[in-house]
Order: structure tokens, then C-alpha cells, then sequence
């Protein structure tokens, strides 16, 4: 109505203006003022508009950000609104004449300012006293004090008081602080003031445990500058009359030198304040350390969810709180120019100190609600939904901290205290309600950082990153270009994409999201995924991040296969969030990779290997795998773009790496296009794969049969300028896997080399086995292989009586040739040297030693003479025993007597040296109990010891029975068995007719032959280059090749030549040899049929068999 009037005539305006409020409500003067039109339009419009705060809109204006939906054009014109209206009031403000009195004061009945006989209000109130509540807003009541004149002045201050022209609302760094400014006056700080003054002592004094293998060190005095030795012994006396240190007169072990520093802060006297320190290097070297764990700000962080309100405490001269004992004072004397001190607080410095402090403040704040510590840092918060809540809560818990403090007498810095902060610096973080932030001082450093101009400068600014890691996803992807530049032997070279990487971190480091707090309560996601490079994962409770976390592949885990990097990028992230998911049921872990759906819901044993090795490191956590897309993933979708990008990169690279000639690449691109596996192969890389092996099932059967062959390796299949790849390898055609089989193997470098060397170029399906069956049919490696492990253990049965089993052999010494024989029961052995080795004179000292003990039951030798000798066969027919010889170049299988001609050597040799009697040797030896049996082997041969030139009683040398050694001796044979199979392997056994391989005299290569006969355990006869020998299993090989000429026995030919036909392999002759036939088979090998291979062996086998026979 009023801004129709505007356009009306007087008349039908007055008439309008009828309609608007009395004169009194927009404070016009008279009535004449309420006929003027234009007055009242404005005077009514100045009513209606709403009152504008000028403090509260130039708060708004510094505070003003834009907002997530606003447009930069909204923005700025609500910033000149708010700039418009402070202006104005600038303006208005300049306009009002400034004098030393003032001019017109204001009515003390309305408060406005007119003249004096116009006051509407005067008389409506009576003379009297009227009762009301003042509220000023403040903390603390004051004072009116006259205002004698007011100027504009340029200050610089902390806190706006009063006398001032502005009311200060908050501080220009914390903006969005909306609470109490502190001022040092509040209640709770005045009721415990007695906890911020002095030095505390905490209950206790601490030991310092040395060790006392290291040499105490005594360090001469330090020079000091002249213009520091005056403070210096100042602050000497001063930390002397405050029990801190203490002047040391008498002889000290250990000295250490003084540190003096200057504190950056100017002390209570206005002058530069000294900091004295012990400077204990030596000494740290002798502290046994106590290892208390030092608490993280992710394991505070944790425990602050749902907190609101703040307060932060420092602890003053915090280790100077805690008081050591006389010895361990002692031990921290240090030298000054002024004599010796000791420390009668813990000083700074010593390596135990950090870890005594954080146990005693452990222990201090064990049991208080809402109140966590880290080094001499406090903070205690408040927890509860609505203000009163928090308030009060955070209340009762900072009360509860200062009482505990006043009672341990820890002293806290008063200036150092802020209370009732909605948000506080903590150990280099800001602590919210929301969550947690990094500091802004710490943030700012690293965007002020030079980039870097060299190897080390480029290590300090990404050790600066690093401490943002938790707040930033994917950065080992981000600083991967950087980190490259630090590695060993890498020449330092600054491009283009170094500048652009360290302008991207510091654009990320600048918009670093809140971290909210972990709520124990409450469910987990993580989300994670692997890149190229990298791994990254997050840790989100209710969509919000609670965590990042990064880091680098490794070399050898960037080969590996994209599913196996999607499964490490899981692994890693459980172990490095285990402090929040272990032993959680409600663990979801989303990944983008399908597949890995699958592997979890199989057992772990049908895995493959490496996936195995992984699965096992989970099982320590209930967690779900589910999968999400990757447009879904905020985080999937970050290091999908350094994917992509590495992808192009790796794309780029294949045809560089293929380092081949031009006509072999042709003749691989050929054979791939004429493959009708690999033309199936390809269709599947460039249209897709069947989802699953259900929709493969439908599938034609050559289809079907490329689909199981290479589907576990989908993920890493390329297909590019007519190749085919897997990663870097190339997928080699079947026309050409012989031959590149051949060159694989053309340094015969053995199985494990050249598979090597196969994993790192080439690819077919099958590729292991083929190539293992393909390197053990090697004629030329066959011929230099190494020797083979041995079997397992066969020990001899334990005799049941002395003498029943005799190993005897010939050995020489010194030029001299002596025969031994050793009991088997007792160990017992007799040795007489010998003139000569012939049979018959062997033959007669056998005999006195069999005269004398008795006749054995079995005599095991070696296989050489005499022992291999008729008359030795014959004396054994004569004298009624066995003789068991054993295999030639096999020591092993007669190991007693070999153990026994090695202890008689031994004996015999140090006789001579001591010039002793070495036959008084064997006799003491013989009386020296066996280890394990618990008698002499003479108590075992004879039932009684021998006498010796040693004193022995009488009732020693009867007889006595020995009871249970042949028990003993078996768990004895039992235990060296157990550690001997340890190594060994079981060969299979032999049978006549059997083509070998085996060493002959002299010549290290592997000569073709056969099986003769058997001979005993383990023992055969074979015959090799028309000669025949014995020889132990262990010195035989299989047959390996198929380079032996074969005669062609016709019937089982036939069988041969049918079970060919039977796989598809035809031949119109019947005179097709088995060179040709095993040509075949090696063809059907480069097609992975297996049976076929076994086929070959079972029927190669049989076939020289049936030749022999």
C-alpha cells in the first residue's frame, strides 16, 4: 500500500497513509510531521525493514564461504551485500563530527536524543524506583566508567576489552569458534589455581637401570660464550634453589657434558631465558629402557566419538615432575664451568625418560572418564547430544582431572589451558566435533615448502606429506613419479610431470577432508583397490571416512596378476585398519573386482598358490567381500584414473619390449592368425567373456575348451598387432612351441632356470609341464646331471646278543694297513695291522678274533677284496656264518664299521703324537661308557669292565647283566632316522631289464644301461658299456630320454601302434619306428593332451621290458 502511494496525489495518499500506525510508532516528532507524505513513506519504510546488526554483518562477511551449491556469481553478490552494509555504516559514522565534548546528549527518559521540552516519554513513568535484570552477555560483572572522547586507532591485541570502539567477536584464526574468548578468569581455573603454580613432584622416584658391561664415561667441561656465563650460572643457582639439580662433590662414575639453549619465548623478567640440558650420549648407551608403548592419535582418536566440547592441558617442566633416587642421581652428573651438578629430577635427554613419563601419566589419567594423554599433552572432552549435556559432562571430567592432579601433584601451565574450545590443537592435529583435521600450521608449512631442487630436498618435502598420509587417498600414487627420483643410482632430473606432481599433492593437502571418529558400535566398510602402482584403502563407518591409508607396490608385486594385486590390496587393508576390524563380525570390505567374490567363497585349498598364501593371512578376520562398481568408489574411482593412465603407458610399451626380429614377428603373427585356439582367444579379448562357466557351458566345445584353458588368466590378456599377450608375455602359437621350447633350452640350463626364464617371456597354457617333460628327455642334460639325493634311512636291526653282527673292513693309516672288525651290539672292535692284505692272512686273523669272541651270526664287508675272494666265500661255508657284502662307492650301508675305523684312526693318531701306547688307548676307550647305552662297550661285550691303570674297586670289575640295550639301541636308530629323512627322498625301485644311467669310473658323465639283476636292498647289478657292476640305487637314474636305440619287439608294437590309433594317430605302414612314434607323441604334447604322456611312459616302460625278456 505504501509503495502504491508513492505514485497516488496528496489526496489519495493521505488517504492511504490513514490506514498506517500512530506517529509514536515511527517516532515522528509532531502531528504536522504526520501530514508530510514523503516523512512518513520514509519513516514507515525504515519500521518495516528488519534492523540491521553492523557487527554481526561484518562477521558474517568474514566468515562468509561459499557454499557446496552456490554458484561463484551468488557468491560474490552476497559478499557485496554484506560489504554494501558495512560500508554504509563506515560511511555514516564519518559523517558525525568528532569533538572533545558532546554536543547533544542523550534523554534519560526515552534514550534517544531530541530536544529537551519534546520528550513523549517525560512523565509517563513515576518518580520512583523500578526493579530489573541487567544482562551484559559477559563473563565477569564491571564497572561504568565516562567516556571522555573516542578516537580511531590502528591496535594489534589478543582480546577486546572495554574502551574500544569495536566489540571483538572472535579471533580472525578461528572463525568458527562461537564460544567463550578465555580471558584467564574462570571458575574452575581460580578453584584449582593451586595445580597451575610451582613445580609438581609425582608419588615415587624412578630407578635408572644401567648395564653394567659398558664403561662409564667422564666428559670434560664445555666452553661456554662469554655473553651466556653470567645466565647460565644464574639459572644454575636458580634450578639448585628449586630442587632440581644439586651441586656434587664426591667422585662420580659417570659425567656427562651440559647443554645450555636459548628459549625461543623471553622469560617472566622480560630477558632471553636459558634452557639447561644434559647431553647424555654415552650414557643412553647403558640405560636399559623400559618400552612403554607411546599411545598414536588414531588410538586417541577412537575413543573421542560422539565428544563436543574440548579442553587442552600442558604439563609444566613435565619430566622435572618425576624425582629420581640417589644412585640414578648420580648417574646424570654433568660438567659445567662452575663444578659438577646432578639432576635430582628426570632431565631431558636421557633415552628412558619419554617412556617412564608417558607409563606415570598413564597411570595418572587411568580411570577418568573423557580425558586422554600423549606425552605432556592433555585433552578432556564432553560427550552428550544436546549443549547441557556436553557442558556438564565435560565439566564433571575436567573437574575429575584437576582433582587427580592435586592429589598426584602434577602441575599443569596455566597459559597453556583453553577450555570449553569446540575445537583444540592436539599432538599436531585439530580435534572437532565432526572428526579429525590436520593443523593448519602444518599445512600451510607444506605449501610454503621451495619444491624441490635436489635429491634431499625431495625427501624432506615428501617426509612433510607423509604425515598427511591419513588424510589422503591414493598418495603413494601420487608421489610414485616423485619417489622414483629418490631411489638408488637414479640421476636427478626435474620434468615437467615432477612440477605438476608436487603442485597436485599441495592442491590435495589444501582440501583435505574431516576424518571422523571410529564408533566401536557401529558397522565397517572398507573399500579398497590396487592400481599399476599402488594400493589404497579407506575406512568408512556410515559413508564417512575414518581413515586412508597407502602405499607403493614393489617391484615384484607389480608382475603380479590383477586379481592377485586386488586380493593384496584386501590383505593390506586389514592389517593395516587391524586395530579397528579385529575381532568385529559386521566387516564388509567392497572391492571392484568380481572375481574375488568367487575366490572367497571357495575353500582356500582350491585357490591358486599365491592367492592361498593370501587367504591365510585374512583368517584372522570376519570379513565380507562384496563387490561394488568402481563408478560406485569414490576411492576406486581416484585410482582408476592413475589405471587408465598407466594402461595407455603399458600399451605404448609392448611392441618396445618385444625385442625380436622383424621376420620372427611376422611368422608369430602368422602362426597366431592360422591358431584356431588363439583366433577363439582373441574373439573372447576383444568381445568379452562368457560371465561365468554356466553361460560358458553353452558354448561349442572348441570354444568351451579355450574358455577353461585361459579364463583364471583373463584379467592379464591382451590381444595387439596381431599377438596375443599375458602381461608382458607372449602367448606363444602351438606351431611354434617346439621350437620355442628349443630355444628356451638351448643353454641346458636346467628345469628351474629355463622355466625362469619361460615365466619371463613366453605364455601357453600347460607351459610347466610341458617344459619339465621336455628338459627331462634331454639327452645332454641327462648326461651332466647332478647326483642324486639320498633315501631314507635304512638302519640294520638292532642285534639281540653280543657279537651276533661283526662289520669288518680294511683301512689304512700312515702308510700302514690295519683290518678292524666292530661289534654291532657293543661297538667293541678289534684292529690288528696287517703286512699283508691277502685273503688268507685276512682270513687267519679273523679267525683268532672269531676264536676268541665266538662266531657271528652275520659278517657284513664291502664288496672288494679279499672279501669278494672264493677263499672268503669258502671260509664262510667252513665257519657257519653269513657274509652280507654292501654296494661299491656306498659307505653308508656298512656305517658301523665305517664309524669305527674313524674312531680308531683317531685314537691311533693322538697316541702317536702324545707317544703313549696306542693299545692302552683302545683299552681305556673300551671301558668309557657309551653316551645314550649307560655301559662301557667292554660291559656290553663282556658283561663286566676291564681293569685299567685307573684305581678301580673290586665289586666294579664282577660281572654284571646289562638290561635293555637292544631297546636303546633301536630308539637310537629311531632318533637318527627321524633327522636323517629330513633330506631325503624315496626312489622308486628297479627291476632287471630297466634302462639307467650311471656313472662309470672315472668319467663324470651319465652313460647309458640296464638293470642285470638284482642284488639286495637297494643294491643291483647293471651293465654299461659292455662292463658290469654293483651299485647302491642312490647311483643310479632313471631312464629319461628317448635318445636310445630300441629294437622293435613286433607284438607289443602292435599294442603300441593301436592305442596311437586309438588318440587319432594313423599310419598306412605298419613299419612306422618308435623314432617316428615318439615324433608323434611329441607332437600331441605341444596340444596338452595329458593321459597321452603317461600313455608314453607306461608302454616305453613295458616295451623295454618285454625287449629284454
Amino acid at each position: 500500500t505504501i509503495m502504491a502511494a508513492r505514485s497516488q496525489c496528496n489526496d489519495s495518499r493521505l488517504f492511504i497513509v490513514d490506514t498506517i500506525p500512530p506517529p509514536d510508532v515511527l517516532n515522528l516528532n509532531d502531528e504536522d510531521d504526520s501530514k508530510k507524505i514523503d516523512l512518513v513513506i520514509t519513516k514507515f519504510e525504515e519500521y518495516c525493514i528488519p534492523r540491521q546488526n553492523v557487527t554481526y554483518e561484518r562477521f558474517r562477511l568474514f566468515t562468509r564461504d561459499q557454499g557446496p551449491t552456490e554458484t561463484v556469481d551468488q557468491y560474490m553478490m552476497e559478499l557485496q551485500k554484506a560489504l554494501d552494509i558495512t560500508q554504509q555504516h563506515d560511511g555514516s559514522k564519518a559523517d558525525v563530527p568528532k569533538s572533545d565534548k558532546a554536543v547533544i546528549k542523550d534523554c534519560k527518559y526515552c534514550g534517544r536524543d531530541h530536544e529537551k521540552l519534546k520528550c513523549q516519554a517525560k512523565n509517563d513513568v513515576p518518580n520512583g524506583d523500578v526493579q530489573f535484570l541487567m544482562d551484559t552477555g559477559a563473563e565477569s560483572n564491571g564497572f561504568e566508567q565516562p567516556i571522555e572522547g573516542r578516537a580511531m586507532v590502528r591496535v594489534s591485541r589478543d582480546l577486546d576489552m572495554i574502551d574500544m570502539d569495536m566489540i571483538k567477536i572472535l579471533d580472525s584464526d578461528q572463525k568458527p569458534r562461537v564460544s567463550v574468548v578465555t580471558a584467564g578468569c574462570d571458575p574452575l581455573l581460580q578453584e584449582f589455581n593451586d595445580v597451575f603454580e610451582g613445580l609438581g613432584k609425582l608419588e615415587g622416584q624412578y630407578t635408572i637401570v644401567t648395564d653394567p658391561s659398558v664403561k662409564p664415561v667422564v666428559h670434560p667441561p664445555r666452553r661456554l660464550p662469554v655473553a651466556l656465563i653470567d645466565q647460565v650460572q644464574e639459572k644454575l643457582d636458580n634450578m639448585v634453589k628449586d630442587d632440581i639439580i644439586a651441586k656434587v662433590d664426591q667422585p662420580t662414575d659417570w659425567v656427562s657434558s651440559m647443554l645450555a639453549v636459548r628459549k625461543p619465548t623471553l622469560g617472566p623478567d622480560g630477558k632471553v631465558d636459558i634452557r639447561i640440558c644434559l647431553d647424555p650420549k654415552d650414557l643412553n648407551g647403558a640405560i636399559k629402557r623400559e618400552h612403554f608403548p607411546m599411545p598414536t592419535i588414531e588410538e586417541v582418536a577412537t575413543r573421542l566419538n560422539r565428544a563436543k566440547i574440548f579442553s587442552v592441558f600442558d604439563a609444566s617442566n613435565g619430566f622435572w615432575q618425576v624425582e629420581l633416587d640417589p644412585a640414578s642421581s648420580r648417574f646424570t652428573t654433568f660438567n659445567t664451568p662452575f663444578g659438577r651438578y646432578c639432576w635430582k629430577r628426570m632431565p631431558f635427554g636421557i633415552s628412558s625418560a619419554p617412556e617412564v613419563w608417558q607409563r606415570k601419566m598413564h597411570e595418572h589419567v587411568e580411570g577418568l572418564h573423557g580425558v586422554e594423554v600423549i606425552a605432556d599433552d592433555f585433552v578432556v572432552v564432553g560427550f552428550g547430544s544436546t549443549p547441557e549435556e556436553w557442558n556438564a559432562d565435560h565439566d564433571r571430567n575436567v573437574r575429575a582431572f584437576l582433582e587427580r592432579c592435586r592429589e598426584k601433584n602434577l602441575k599443569l601451565k596455566k597459559e597453556k589451558a583453553q577450555l570449553r574450545k569446540t575445537e583444540v590443537a592436539f599432538i599436531g592435529h585439530i580435534l572437532t566435533p565432526d572428526g579429525l583435521k590436520p593443523d593448519p600450521k602444518k599445512v600451510e608449512a607444506i605449501n610454503d615448502m621451495p619444491h624441490p631442487t635436489d635429491v634431499q630436498s625431495l625427501r624432506r618435502f615428501l617426509g612433510m606429506v607423509t604425515y598427511l598420509a591419513k588424510f589422503l587417498p591414493c598418495l603413494s600414487d601420487e608421489t610414485e613419479v616423485l619417489r622414483k627420483l629418490t631411489e638408488k643410482d637414479a640421476e636427478w632430473c626435474w620434468l615437467t610431470a615432477h612440477e605438476e606432481a608436487v603442485v597436485r599433492i599441495q592442491r590435495m593437502i589444501s582440501t583435505v577432508p574431516v576424518l571422523a571418529y571410529y564408533d566401536v558400535t557401529k558397522p565397517v566398510t572398507i573399500q579398497c583397490d590396487a592400481s599399476q602402482t599402488g594400493l589404497g584403502a579407506a575406512l568408512l563407518q556410515d559413508g564417512h571416512p575414518i581413515a586412508y591409508s597407502s602405499r607403493a607396490l614393489t617391484a615384484t608385486e607389480r608382475n603380479y596378476a590383477q586379481i592377485e594385486k586386488e586380493l593384496l590390496a584386501i590383505v593390506y587393508a586389514c592389517e593395516k585398519f587391524d586395530q579397528y576390524i579385529f575381532g568385529k563380525s559386521d566387516v564388509v570390505v567392497e572391492s571392484d573386482h568380481k572375481p574375488l567374490e568367487t575366490i572367497f567363497r571357495k575353500p582356500i585349498h582350491s585357490a591358486p598358490k599365491r592367492l592361498q598364501r593370501m587367504r591365510l593371512r585374512l583368517q584372522s578376520y570376519d570379513i565380507r567381500v562384496e563387490y561394488k562398481k568402481g563408478t560406485m568408489m569414490y576411492l576406486a574411482d581416484t585410482l582408476m584414473k592413475e589405471q587408465v593412465f598407466s594402461a595407455e603407458l603399458e600399451q605404448l610399451k609392448h611392441d618396445e619390449d618385444l625385442n625380436v626380429l622383424p621376420r620372427k614377428l611376422k611368422r608369430l603373427r602368422e602362426e597366431t592368425s592360422r591358431d584356431e585356439e588363439l583366433k577363439i582367444l582373441i574373439h573372447f579379448i576383444t568381445h568379452g567373456w562368457p560371465d561365468n562357466r554356466k553361460e560358458a557351458s553353452k558354448l561349442d566345445n572348441p570354444s568351451k575348451r579355450v574358455f577353461h584353458l585361459y579364463w583364471n588368466s583373463r584379467d592379464e590378456l591382451t590381444y595387439e598387432d596381431g599377438i596375443v599377450y599375458k602381461g608382458h608375455r607372449v602367448v606363444i602359437p602351438a606351431a611354434e612351441r617346439q621350437n620355442t621350447m628349443k630355444s628356451l633350452h638351448q643353454s641346458h640350463i636346467g628345469i628351474e632356470g629355463t622355466l625362469r626364464r619361460a615365466r619371463d617371456t613366453v605364455y601357453w597354457p600347460g607351459i610347466t609341464a610341458v617344459l619339465k617333460d621336455y628338459i627331462s628327455k634331454c639327452g645332454i642334460c641327462n648326461r651332466y646331471r647332478p647326483e642324486q639325493c639320498k633315501e631314507p634311512l635304512h638302519p640294520h636291526k638292532a642285534p639281540e646278543i653280543p657279537w651276533e653282527k661283526v662289520g669288518v673292513d680294511l683301512f689304512e693309516l700312515d702308510g700302514q694297513t690295519f683290518l678292524i672288525a666292530v661289534d654291532y651290539y657293543s661297538g667293541l672292535f678289534e684292529v690288528q695291522d696287517m703286512t699283508s692284505t691277502v685273503a688268507s692272512r685276512v682270513i687267519t686273523v679273523l679267525k683268532s678274533w672269531f676264536a676268541r669272541h665266538g662266531i657271528p651270526i652275520t659278517v657284513m664287508s664291502d664288496n672288494g677284496p679279499p672279501f669278494n675272494s672264493e677263499s672268503f666265500k669258502d671260509f664262510s661255508d667252513e665257519w657257519d656264518f653269513n657274509h652280507i657284502t654292501s654296494s661299491p662307492h656306498h659307505p653308508q650301508s656298512n656305517g658301523k664299521v665305517e664309524n669305527a675305523v674313524k674312531t680308531c684312526k683317531s685314537l691311533l693318531k693322538k697316541a702317536r703324537d702324545d707317544k703313549q701306547a696306542p693299545l692302552l688307548s683302545i683299552l681305556e676307550w673300551r671301558n668309557t661308557p657309551t653316551e645314550g647305552m649307560g655301559a662301557s662297550p667292554a660291559q656290553l661285550l663282556y658283561g663286566r669292565r676291564t681293569r685299567t691303570r685307573l684305581p678301580v674297586a673290586k665289586k666294579q670289575l664282577k660281572p654284571t647283566l646289562i638290561e635293555g640295550v637292544t631297546k636303546k639301541m633301536e630308539k637310537g636308530k629311531e632318533k637318527q632316522k627321524k633327522y636323517f629323512d629330513r633330506q631325503s627322498r624315496k626312489l622308486k625301485r628297479l627291476s632287471a631289464g630297466d634302462v639307467i644311467r650311471m656313472r662309470c669310473p672315472g668319467d663324470s658323465r651319465w652313460s647309458l644301461g640296464k638293470v642285470i639283476e638284482v642284488m639286495g636292498f637297494r643294491s643291483y647289478l647293471v651293465e654299461v658299456n659292455g662292463r658290469r657292476y654293483r651299485r647302491n640305487r642312490r647311483h643310479l637314474h632313471e631312464p629319461l630320454t628317448d635318445d636310445e636305440s630300441i629294437n622293435e619287439p613286433p607284438e607289443l608294437f602292435m599294442i603300441l601302434i593301436k592305442k596311437l590309433e586309438y588318440y587319432g594317430i594313423r599310419d598306412d605302414t605298419n613299419g612306422l619306428s618308435i623314432q617316428n612314434t615318439f615324433g608323434a607323441f611329441k607332437d600331441i604334447f605341444c596340444t596338452e593332451e595329458q593321459p597321452l604322456r603317461y600313455l608314453v611312459s607306461s608302454l616305453s616302460l613295458r616295451y623295454q621290458q618285454s625287449m629284454d625278456t
